[in-house]
């Protein structure tokens, strides 16, 4: 639409005009004569004219895409860019990669179609990466590392503000490493005939294999991560090694059992009191843990000779 602001019977009439972006010729496309009829000229572009000045385009696709210029003679022309918003595709050149710890990555990401040519720009974890590139842009990584590097990036081709004229692609960057971090359990002393438990840790991609030895290298106890004896005995002191790998190296970690003898047991020594008993007397003996005895005894002799006393006072 254009404003007018003069008089408008200062003019004869108005005439709509199109030059193409893609170097087509200047194309009539309506005209308002003096009587006030419009009169559509082109019929190649589906368009339409409302009073007092307004050009109505349908149907639009990237041929409509160009310059519109509304002459009003004797008045300067009025021009007009027009650009039809598409959105457009954006194609890595990867979607995976994998990489050695140490090593360098680089990606092709292409923002095709898009009207207009689309900004390409590369993101991770939505933080943005590098500059953007018309229509293209490279994703460049430098001497990798797990922490760093590793994970999900993408880029994003846009042709237009609105987010309807995005699109994006992803990419997954895999980085291998070497074992680290190895650790071995293993308890410093144990006593014969507990249990022994040692396990093993490690961090790397792809994920370490595991090794635990018994005093030298060659006397493998076990291929996992841990080592279970459910009786310990003196052969089994000594230094064990963790041994974690993966095709990148390995990295080892050790430590030193000592056996000792079993625990000894504790018992109470508290005793029990006891009876003796013998011919004409019976004795109660009590013993404790801190000291003497006591003892009462009372024989059957003493016992006739009151009884026959009491009788002689009696018949007296």
């Amino acid at each position: 639409m254009w404003l007018f602001e003069d008089d408008r019977k200062s003019f004869g009439y108005r005439l709509w005009s199109f030059t193409p972006s893609d170097g087509q010729p200047l194309v009539r496309l309506a005209k308002f004569n003096g009587d006030g009829k419009d009169e559509i000229l082109a019929t190649s572009y589906d368009v339409a004219v409302e009073k007092p000045a307004t050009l109505v385009l349908k149907n639009v696709n990237l041929t409509y895409n160009g310059t519109y210029r509304l002459s009003l003679p004797p008045y300067t022309p009025s021009d007009v860019f027009v650009y039809i918003a598409v959105r457009p595709t954006a194609t890595a050149s990867h979607n995976i990669i994998t990489v050695n710890e140490g090593g360098d990555v680089s990606c092709l990401c292409q923002g095709q179609g898009g009207n207009p040519p689309a900004d390409v720009t590369w993101y991770k974890d939505n933080r943005k990466i590098g500059g953007t590139g018309k229509e293209q842009n490279t994703l460049t990584l430098k001497n990798v590392t797990n922490e760093k590097h590793n994970g999900s990036y993408k880029c994003v081709a846009q042709s237009h503000p609105d987010k309807m004229f995005q699109h994006e692609d992803k990419l997954e960057v895999i980085v291998y490493y070497k074992p680290k971090k190895t650790k071995i359990n293993v308890r410093e002393e144990a006593y014969v005939g507990e249990k022994l438990v040692i396990n093993c840790s490690s961090e790397g991609f792809p994920v370490p294999s595991f090794t635990i030895t018994h005093n030298v290298t060659t006397n493998i106890v076990s291929n996992q991560s841990w080592y279970i004896k459910d009786k310990v005995d003196h052969r089994d002191a000594g230094l064990y090694e963790c041994i974690a790998k993966n095709f990148l190296g390995n990295v080892t970690d050790s430590g030193n059992l000592i056996v000792k003898e079993k625990r000894p047991s504790t018992k109470s020594t508290r005793q029990k009191p006891t009876t003796q008993s013998t011919r004409g007397k019976t004795t109660v003996r009590t013993k404790d843990n801190g000291g003497g005895g006591s003892s009462a005894g009372l024989s059957t002799g003493a016992l006739v000779g009151i009884c026959v006393a009491v009788l002689a006072v009696f018949c007296w």
